[in-house]
């Protein structure tokens, strides 16, 4: 399409259309391509691939005409109709001020033999240039500046949101609806396709009204209908799957592909889509739209649709997702305050029904499939949507519950499957659409309706699993898979991660990040890695929740809907009901200081006092950030700095530092070359001999005093802060007769820290250790191994340990040293390199080979855990080839339990078991030894078949407590915890 200026009109052509946009009122008129020529001096300023609408701010602004000037075409429904994903938009101003340059794409015909993008502008008379200079520079009214900030505010969050690949059309083919709403709405068949579509899903509805309009009234409505053309908001991926059955060692019998095209050697092809449409009703962002409106719509709707076409045939399967459907609220999600309900249960169940009857009325059946805890927080939401359900008492409405975090705890996702497993009759009564060249040949019955509380990332973990399900069904029906075949994992592969994809658009198009949860959705098992969450870093809470402010104005403006006259002028004030959320806010972060007291403190150690700060580090930290990001704890033996993730809403890292390693404290204005602009604070601290480490701190910006909410403005009242917390540093170092230097300066010198040692993940932490008891010890990958809280002294110590007295004489001996960090420098030794993998193996190498005796025996230890597995009991019985097995393993460590030296008789060349002869296992402050527990607990259970094979390395290995720790036991014994004990 061609895009031309006048003087008076932007006009856009395609062929035998034009579309006339007037620069004096802003009016959109359809008409005939040859009007063309009829416009004084059109001058072509570039190529544009269509309209999505106009919009207005206010009364006093100019309409502004959105026009798509980058697009994607990502594939092709049913072999024919291309869908185009927006990648990029012009805004052109409909009024008689001097254009913009549009950096639109050059046309050809008329800007041959250019090579960059020039804005081509005509001439104008004279006295219109003195019209628009004189408009330009008169002097503003304060309102009138205020509704430009917040003109130009609006246009930047309306080009983020349509350039942010979220939006998608077809100019051939209806996107906002599902393959069996289409086969069988067939009487619509002829309209015009803006005329057949979902309006729930028509996204640019409002801002094509005009010409929807005019279409009604003009003599020829096809050239309105040419520039209708719906576009949604969601996400639609196309991939194209092989079935290459040669590879699966599968002899494909020729009367599968009778009437296909295909021999029987050729791999199978079949197209994949997903479709997930966002509804435009109560559309907005997180923190601003949850639950219901009066009307019954809800916030967060999506529905999504799982096509598979194969040759002429194509089966599909939809789902959908919303808020749960009462009145509700969630003030301060960054710190994952209690939802609370919002109006009584009269008011309530009116509009639950509204939204309950437009379900079954579009969709007949609803099995309503709930995620939301049923203890805590969510419970009260969760209980308000099931007294509903019950009220509305209807036959077509099945209530499902399945508390997601209780029953994966412990990063168990494949738990799913026994919700899936559960529902299965649920599913084969559903069935699916199944359509061909004739017409249907099944169809759906009834939708699941799944939710959590933001219906992101637990909704997308259950989905997923319902549609693989549905998904090897439709298969094997095509005649794809054979009846107790599985999918090639290159298939599943796409499938997970078409899946995953469409879980990270709609969690960005509604909280702003990508979806938790995604790896497991991805690759189909949770990993370590995978629990820091992708996406956009946010900024801190103030700025997420002011931005929102603008982004719901964005999307209310181009629906239609009124925005308030504060935000339009550019009052933007923190309202009454912020003003609670301020003091709410406040209070979560004191619950979330005595979480972390409960979570990282260990007994019998009690706090002396925790603190909420600012990371003020000028490298990993923000000066300016003003929420906090830093839990400081205080004990009378150590110091706890915590971090907290604004994307995960919770602590994920922590250090331990000992009161008497902490030697210095200085508080004063940050370093900068200009003025400064906070006032900060550096906890010096040393870890063992070595220097140079330094926390970096600032106060927040608000305080809580007498449940009121105080900002701190001046570096004086930051300062008071910073030294009410150094005082409490003093007094702990009293206690143990230490002197803490505080020093105050003016301005701080410019120094940049070591890298923090000892930093621990509490993801792996929380993996690591019982789900029942809080605490969390020190890493346990130094080989710390701590005692029993029954055996701990009042001032508990984690030891730490190095391996030492390697000889090369045959006469190998290796014990673990036990180490303390004592304040005092220089007396202490370290032997880092011990723990990695080179030296473990140079360890291996250097000691000889030697069997054991039928009375001996092997058992795996570690520290704190108990595990289930098959190998560890048959280790314990004396299994034949362990060693010779398990010394392939890299970094295995094994230890000569009963100190015996007399091995000489020990010579089975087929078992290369190394023995190490002693192992010096260190007392606690009680004089008890230090805890190796045996892995397993499971001593009466021994396999009959005693042979150690290299399938037991590869058996799964569970917690007992805690879920999975590794997928298999080989994975465990190669972790620098595990021991293995040779016992006579």
């Amino acid at each position: 399409m061609e895009v031309y200026q006048t003087d008076d009109h932007y006009i856009i052509q395609n062929g035998e259309y034009s579309l006339w946009c007037s620069r004096t009122n802003g009016t959109l008129e359809p008409k005939k391509g040859t009007e063309l020529c009829s416009a004084w001096n059109p001058v072509c300023v570039g190529l544009v691939y269509g309209v999505i609408g106009k919009i207005k701010i206010h009364q006093d602004s100019d309409w502004r005409l959105l026009l798509i000037s980058k697009r994607t075409c990502i594939g092709l429904l049913s072999g024919e109709h291309e869908v185009y994903q927006v990648n990029k938009v012009a805004m052109v101003t409909l009024s008689e001020a001097d254009p913009v340059d549009l950096e639109l794409e050059l046309c050809d015909k008329h800007h041959f033999g250019m090579k960059q993008t020039k804005r081509i502008t005509q001439s104008v008379d004279t006295q219109a240039k003195k019209r628009t200079y004189s408009e330009q520079n008169k002097p503003k009214k304060r309102d009138s500046k205020d509704r430009d900030k917040f003109e130009k505010r609006i246009f930047e969050e309306l080009m983020k949101m349509y350039e942010s690949n979220s939006f998608y059309y077809c100019r051939t083919y209806d996107i906002t609806r599902s393959v069996q709403r289409q086969c069988v709405q067939y009487s619509q068949e002829g309209r015009p396709l803006w005329q057949q579509c979902d309006s729930r899903f028509f996204w640019n509805m409002h801002m094509l009204q005009e010409i929807i309009e005019t279409q009604k009234t003009i003599a020829d409505p096809d050239l309105a209908d040419f520039w209708i053309v719906p576009v949604i908001q969601g996400s639609v991926d196309i991939q194209e799957c092989v079935l290459d059955f040669t590879d699966l060692g599968l002899d494909l019998s020729p009367m599968t592909l009778q009437g296909q095209g295909q021999s029987s050697k050729d791999p199978i092809k079949y197209t994949m889509t997903l479709i997930s449409r966002r509804s435009r009703h109560r559309a907005g962002t997180r923190s601003k739209k949850r639950g219901l409106d009066e009307t019954g719509a809800c916030a967060n709707y999506v529905e999504t649709e799982q096509i598979i076409e194969f040759n002429h045939h194509r089966v599909s399967f939809v789902q959908v997702r919303g808020s749960i459907p009462v009145f509700w609220s969630q003030t301060g999600v960054k710190y994952r305050p209690p939802p609370k309900l919002d109006k009584g249960e009269a008011v309530t169940f009116e509009a639950f029904k509204c939204h309950m009857d437009e379900q079954l009325t579009l969709y007949r059946a609803l099995t309503l499939l709930t995620l939301t805890e049923l203890t805590g927080k969510e419970k009260v939401i969760g209980d308000a949507y099931l007294n509903n359900v019950l009220k509305y008492n209807s036959q077509d409405v099945t209530y499902v519950t399945f508390d997601f975090h209780e029953h994966c705890r412990g990063m168990k996702f494949e738990n799913v499957s026994s919700l899936t497993s559960a529902i299965k009759d649920i599913i084969k009564h559903m069935r699916y659409c199944w359509v061909d060249r004739k017409g249907m040949i099944c169809e759906q019955r009834g939708v699941f309706r799944v939710n959590c509380v933001d219906c992101l990332d637990r909704t997308n973990v259950v989905q997923t699993a319902v549609a693989r399900v549905v998904m090897e069904t439709q298969c094997r029906k095509l005649g794809l898979l054979a009846p107790e075949e599985t999918l090639p994992d290159s298939c599943r592969r796409i499938f997970q991660q078409m899946w995953a994809n469409t879980g990270d658009a709609i969690s960005k198009q509604y909280a702003g990040t990508a979806a938790l949860k995604g790896d497991f959705t991805r690759t189909g098992e949770r990993k370590l890695t995978g629990m820091m969450k992708d996406g956009v870093n946010s900024a801190n809470r103030y700025y997420l929740r002011f931005n929102d402010t603008y982004r719901q104005a964005a999307i209310d403006i181009t629906h239609g809907k009124h925005v308030s006259e504060d935000i339009m002028h550019g009052k933007v004030k923190v309202p009454e009901e912020d003003v609670r959320e301020l003091l709410e806010k406040e209070e979560n972060v004191k619950q979330l200081i005595e979480d972390c007291k409960v979570m990282l403190i260990l007994e019998p150690e009690e706090c002396l006092g925790g603190w909420s700060l600012v990371n003020a580090d000028p490298v990993h930290g923000d000066v300016d950030r003003q929420e906090m990001d830093v839990i400081l704890l205080l004990s009378q033996r150590s110091v706890y700095v915590a971090w907290y993730d604004d994307e995960e809403e919770q602590v994920t890292q922590y250090q331990r530092i000992f009161l008497e390693d902490i030697e210095q404290l200085e508080i004063g204005a940050e370093h900068s070359l200009f003025k400064s602009k906070a006032i900060v604070m550096r906890l010096h601290y040393r870890h063992y001999a070595d220097g140079g480490f330094f926390h970096t701190l600032k106060a927040p910006g608000t305080r809580l005093f007498n449940n009121l909410v105080i900002p701190v403005r001046t570096f004086e009242e930051a300062k008071e802060q910073l030294h009410v917390v150094a005082e409490a540093f003093t007094a702990a170092q009293n206690l143990l007769k230490l002197e803490l230097v505080v020093e105050e300066k003016p301005k701080l010198d410019k120094r940049k820290t070591r890298p923090h040692p000892e930093v621990v993940d509490v993801h792996q932490q929380l993996q690591e250790n019982a789900l029942t008891g809080i605490h969390l010890p020190r890493d346990v990958s130094n080989l710390d191994i701590e005692p029993d809280s029954s055996s701990r002294g009042n001032s508990p110590r984690l030891h730490r340990k190095a391996v030492s007295n390697i000889k090369d004489d045959g006469q190998d001996e290796c014990k673990i040293r036990e180490t303390r960090s004592e304040p005092a420098e220089g007396k202490l030794r370290r032997e880092p390199d011990t723990s990695s993998k080179s030296a473990v193996k140079s360890l291996l190498s250097a000691i000889p080979k030697f069997g054991k005796t039928p009375s001996g025996s092997l058992e795996l230890v570690m520290p704190q855990l108990n595990i289930k597995s098959s190998i560890v009991r048959k280790l314990k019985s004396g299994g034949v080839g362990a060693g010779r097995l398990l010394s392939k393993v890299p970094g295995a460590k094994f230890f000569n339990k009963n100190n015996s030296k007399d091995m000489a008789d020990v010579t089975d060349a087929d078992d290369n078991i190394v023995v190490i002869e002693s192992v010096v296992v260190p007392e606690n402050a009680q004089g008890n030894p230090g805890m190796f527990r045996t892995i397993s607990k499971d001593d009466s259970s021994i396999d009959e078949n005693q042979d150690v094979t290299e399938d037991d390395l590869k058996d799964d290995v569970v917690l007992d407590s805690c879920g999975i720790l590794a997928t298999n036991a080989q994975q465990i014994i190669e972790s620098p915890n595990c021991i293995l004990l040779y016992r006579k």
